[in-house]
């Protein structure tokens, strides 16, 4: 296989993986892209891709092909206009940056990329620095082999010589969200002795967990009912209390009894929003009487008791009815049918309703014997 299409299928197997991850972990946000901005591929300078250079002499950061082993149409590295070489009998220093922001709230701010690259151990070497906007990176500074920048922090120091092929290196950033700063990448070296190539840069990454989003949704619930919560991110929910509410996958609630209880929900990136779920008593439950089976044009009146806490409704024949159009405890019935009574509290819970069945039957002729009958004897009638 040949290099052409050995980087090719590097590059394609690169992207998958990398959507694979942002599938998997849709929560984390780019700042700088590995395979955009960060990989060089959205030009062939560095202004083209969002960075700011610091020229000096004839050797300094460049964009292009010259160092082997890159992902995608090119990388950065330290050099001429023909070779990844630098003259270690004469010093050296130069940077590339840009400025980034970084919300507030923001967590697991990860700065990576990948490097190769030889040198001479404590001399000439990458330095990566962060430091305030107002900062501007010259040719002056560092000199190897001192470190100190003034006014920027240093990040990572290179300490293996040789990486041969391209190295992830990793930092993570405390004390920047909330805060747009500068990211500066640096080579030095002495006038004295170093083994090329010098270094190389590629797959620039920036990432964060964003400060999760809140909760939506009604924070109440009534005993025995549902409400539903969401979130704009994927993940996971929980409640602190479930004999108080439980919660699904989905985010629909339930009331079990009357109390509250904390919803968390967790982004992928393990950050959370909660919700205080209150659950509201149902109304006590209702009991009808008065039903039954009577002769027909003989009516009868219902009655409710019962609905503690709450004030009973006439649902008529509506099952489970949440009419309150008619609040009474009593209603004078005359057609067949199941009569239903129900309570609300103030707070619009519902509890158990109460029914009563009215059914008329038409009385059979009766037949027997007829005339008077005297006190203490009995009579045979039919029907």
């Amino acid at each position: 296989m040949n290099s052409t299409i050995y980087k090719m299928m590097t590059r394609i197997l690169t992207t998958v993986l990398i959507g694979l991850v942002s599938i998997a972990n849709a929560q984390t946000v780019t700042v700088i892209s590995p395979t955009g901005d960060g990989g060089f591929e959205n030009g062939t300078t560095f202004a083209a891709n969002g960075w700011t250079q610091v020229i000096t002499g004839t050797q300094y950061w460049r964009v292009g092909t010259r160092a082997t082993g890159y992902t995608g149409s090119r990388g950065a590295y330290w050099g001429t206009s023909t070779s990844n070489t630098y003259t270690n009998t004469t010093a050296g220093r130069g940077h590339f940056y840009r400025n980034v922001t970084i919300p507030s709230g923001a967590t697991n701010i990860v700065l990576s990329w990948s490097l190769k690259g030889n040198g001479e151990s404590g001399y000439d070497r990458l330095l990566v620095y962060r430091s305030p906007t107002t900062i501007t990176p010259t040719t002056s500074s560092p000199v190897s082999p001192s470190t100190t920048f003034s006014g920027a922090t240093l990040l990572y120091t290179q300490t293996t010589f040789p990486i041969s092929t391209y190295t992830t290196q990793s930092i993570t950033l405390s004390g920047v969200a909330g805060t747009t700063f500068r990211i500066i990448f640096t080579w030095q070296n002495d006038g004295s002795v170093g083994t090329n190539p010098p270094a190389a840069v590629d797959n620039i990454s920036l990432t964060y967990c964003p400060a999760p989003a809140a909760n939506t949704g009604t924070a109440s619930v009534c005993v025995g009912n549902t409400t539903t919560l969401s979130n704009i991110a994927s993940g996971t929910w929980s409640s602190s209390n479930t004999s108080v509410a439980t919660i699904n996958t989905s985010g629909e609630v339930t009331g079990i009894s009357a109390g509250t209880a904390t919803i968390t929900f967790t982004n992928s990136c393990g950050n959370i929003a909660t919700t205080i779920i209150t659950v509201n008593p149902a109304a006590g439950a209702v009991s009808v009487s008065g039903g039954g089976t009577f002769c027909a044009g003989i009516s009868t009146t219902l009655t409710a008791s019962g609905g503690s806490g709450g004030t009973i409704y006439y649902q008529n024949t509506t099952s489970n009815g949440t009419s309150t159009s008619l609040p009474s405890t009593s209603q004078l019935i005359s057609t067949n049918g199941t009569y239903y009574f129900r309570a609300r509290t103030s707070l619009g819970c519902w509890g158990t309703q109460g029914s009563a069945t009215y059914n008329t039957t038409t009385p059979l002729p009766i037949s027997g014997n007829t005339g008077a009958i005297c006190p203490g004897s009995t009579m045979a009638l039919t029907n």
